[in-house]
């Protein structure tokens, strides 16, 4: 262990590493289900998806690959989020490369969401206080390339 048995009371950036470790990541749910009207069928949507991805474990391309890959698709990700710096901090101390850390963690990118007008979709994530972007394209390559903004900063593709 780098820190030890004490790892938590570590300083990181003027805070104790355990809290800076333990922050609730964000909630999307009540930004998705404003979007697609939820269970009321009723209520029309206010953005249109054609996928969605939560970004956990297996990271950016496991996650979207396993939604893009069955329909022969694969997508470029040209401006991702940045990483905060526990995980670029925690990808150092691994040495763990953006290629690996891609493929283990959100590396920044929270949720995922594919739709034809990314307009609605980043209005009503800012209604929710979320920072939406476009961050990428779909194509046809049965392929997730990523311009990595890891320690590495390198071009990947899985």
């Amino acid at each position: 262990l780098k820190h030890g048995i004490d790892w938590g009371e570590q300083d990181f950036e003027g805070q104790r590493l355990a809290d800076v470790a333990l922050t609730p990541s964000r909630m999307f749910t009540k930004a998705i289900v404003d979007m697609t009207g939820g269970y009321d069928i009723e209520r029309k949507e206010k953005a249109k998806l054609h996928g969605a991805s939560h970004i956990t474990g297996s990271g950016l391309p496991g996650k979207l690959g396993r939604l893009l890959f069955p329909r022969g698709l694969g997508a470029i990700i040209y401006d991702p989020f940045d990483p905060c710096s526990l995980m670029k901090y925690c990808q150092g101390i691994a040495r763990m490369s953006d290629h690996e850390a891609y493929r283990t963690w959100n590396m920044g990118q929270g949720m995922v969401l594919i739709c034809p007008s990314p307009e609605d979709v980043i209005a009503v994530a800012a209604m929710h206080g979320i920072n939406a972007k476009v961050i990428g394209q779909i194509n046809d390559s049965r392929r997730i390339s990523i311009n990595g903004r890891g320690n590495d900063g390198a071009s990947l593709v899985y």
